[in-house]
């Protein structure tokens, strides 16, 4: 699959925060096609690029650094210590260490992308639903269906809301079924994980975000 940009669906063009510009883009991401709408809080890419910082899609490291305020120091826990005060923790946090030897830190880093949608692109609703699975938990979730070979529509409706998953049928990106509302209860290291990924493609087809 060829990584591209493409137009914003009309329906997130006049529902984004004004700090945040919001882009299409298609490509895999863990081994799975998807087209994804997202939001680049332009302040925190701003400062990326004055600190030389890019995308940071350590999982490991994004959960130590959610281990500290951004506003004050705090002690880093002990089995943070060693990837906070490596090689790449300064791109995540500030850390000193007291007369005592105790590790203190504070997180420098914000997450910069934020997931609108997921597009699962398939050959099959089967196919589609089931990478749709795979990616629970990190935003409101469609499948893109051809026009034809889709025998039983109300069946298919009736699963697809059953799992909160939005439809779309062929190319021109006519949606038959909006996904649910999504409504996460926290932020976790792995949906900052993934932002961070698409935050990486989209450094990658406009380096340097010279678009915002």
């Amino acid at each position: 699959m060829t990584a591209e940009l493409h137009p914003i669906p009309l329906s997130f063009r006049d529902s984004v925060p004004d700090h945040q510009r919001v882009f299409c883009y298609s490509g895999v991401f863990d081994g799975a096609a998807l087209t994804v709408v997202y939001g680049v809080d332009v302040d925190e890419h701003r400062r990326r690029v004055r600190s030389a910082v890019s995308a940071v899609p350590d999982e490991y490291l994004l959960a130590a650094a959610m281990t500290l305020p951004d506003d004050d120091l705090a002690p880093v826990p002990p089995r943070f210590t060693a990837p906070l005060t490596g090689h790449e923790g300064h791109t995540v946090a500030a850390v000193v260490a007291d007369p005592a030897g105790a590790v203190w830190g504070r997180r420098i880093l914000r997450p910069v992308v934020d997931v609108l949608e997921i597009t699962a692109e398939a050959d099959s609703w089967t196919q589609g639903c089931a990478v749709a699975h795979e990616w629970v938990g990190y935003g409101p979730r469609v499948v893109r269906v051809a026009e034809q070979g889709t025998a039983d529509w109300s069946m298919l409706m009736t699963e697809a809301s059953y799992y909160g998953i939005g439809i779309v049928c062929g190319l021109q990106d006519d949606r038959v079924l909006e996904p649910a509302p999504f409504r996460p209860r926290r932020w976790t290291a792995a949906r900052w994980r993934f932002s961070e990924l698409v935050y990486e493609q989209f450094l990658r087809l406009l380096p340097g975000g010279h678009l915002i």
